[in-house]
């Protein structure tokens, strides 16, 4: 009796470490790109994935509920197997999901990749578990997983990612002053501001894992320096940018600069939705 009271506590260990450790890394992927670092170029598109799938999981939730509820009233065998087919099925849907969010961040090798793994594994997990129930997963623990895991990450996306947006924001603008020293001292020395700062190597940046460089150009009698932005709006572009003189002016397309001018310009620039920063002369501005 004591053996198999030891055995199940063991057991129940095992699978709240696991638990653990999914729910660290998904929460670490999908807060990796406001983190202070060196510029990494797969976190951005991993962390849109995590956090699309974040929504997608909530689903789990009353199913692992349900789980919870039934697991005295139906039959053992019958259990198993329905456990079984919704633990697959779930865990071949969040994959995909994964998989075509990279897409949709331009990211289509990866997407590619990673589409094509989930959709082998399913096939072939679901072949070898269907021919064979009884090697299914845990009947105990697995409401645990479908109920924890997206409601841990979903919590922790709703309660702390505008946070920690700011922070990498707060950040990258205060990386940014040392910068904007160099260019007014241009300015002293040469008596105008460079027409380019453009390099093989960016020897000031912004200092945050999904900021990859800061972007300077001449704008009038002033300048801009910006950054792009990821953030949890996921449908957004945000550019967050430098004017000291006030005139900051942004186009959504490249074209309509090459295209438009004067007014004309202005009506296709898309760039109305700005916010004023805390930071003097600092805005954000969001495309839909």
């Amino acid at each position: 009796m004591q053996q198999r009271a030891f055995k199940a506590n063991n057991n129940m260990l095992r699978q709240v470490v696991v638990i653990l450790l999914i729910t660290t890394v998904l929460v670490f992927v999908m807060f990796r790109p406001f983190m202070p670092g060196h510029y990494d170029m797969l976190a951005v598109p991993l962390s849109f994935a995590t956090q699309v799938v974040s929504f997608v999981m909530l689903i789990f939730v009353p199913i692992g509920i349900f789980r919870w509820v039934s697991a005295a009233t139906l039959k053992s065998e019958a259990r198993r197997t329905h456990l079984l087919t919704v633990v697959l099925a779930a865990c071949a849907m969040t994959s995909i999901v994964f998989s075509l969010a990279l897409f949709l961040q331009d990211n289509a090798t990866l997407g590619a990749i990673g589409l094509i793994a989930s959709l082998s594994t399913s096939a072939i997990v679901f072949k070898k578990y269907l021919r064979s129930p009884s090697a299914g997963p845990n009947d105990k623990s697995t409401p645990y997983y479908l109920v924890v895991i997206p409601a841990v990450i979903f919590l922790a996306r709703f309660l702390w990612l505008d946070d920690a947006v700011a922070f990498s924001q707060r950040r990258a603008i205060r990386n940014a002053h040392e910068l904007i020293e160099k260019i007014e001292a241009h300015f002293v020395k040469y008596g105008r501001y460079p027409q380019s700062i453009q390099a093989l190597r960016n020897d000031i940046v912004p200092g945050i894992v999904g900021i990859p460089q800061f972007h300077y150009e001449p704008n009038g009698q002033a300048y801009n320096l910006y950054f792009k932005q990821f953030t949890g709006e996921l449908d957004v572009d945000v550019i967050v940018m430098y004017n000291k003189l006030g005139e900051h002016r942004f186009a959504a397309h490249s074209l309509d600069v090459l295209e438009y001018t004067g007014e004309e310009l202005a009506l296709r620039r898309g760039d109305r939705r700005r916010v004023a920063l805390d930071t003097p002369n600092w805005i954000s501005i969001k495309f839909d």
